[in-house]
């Protein structure tokens, strides 16, 4: 199996990342997804 990246996808909002998920989750076999945190503000809040 080839470990290169594809295709590299950015999402600044959880809606862009769930509507993303609803229409690909189906069709795709992995996804790498690398979260990160800005001092001094939350990136996506959990639980939603």
């Amino acid at each position: 199996m080839d470990k290169s990246v594809s295709k590299a996808l950015q999402f600044t909002t959880r809606k862009a990342w769930r509507r993303w998920l609803g229409r690909n989750y189906a069709s795709k076999m992995e996804v790498l997804l690398i979260l990160y945190e800005i001092v001094g503000r939350l990136g996506f809040p959990y639980p939603p």
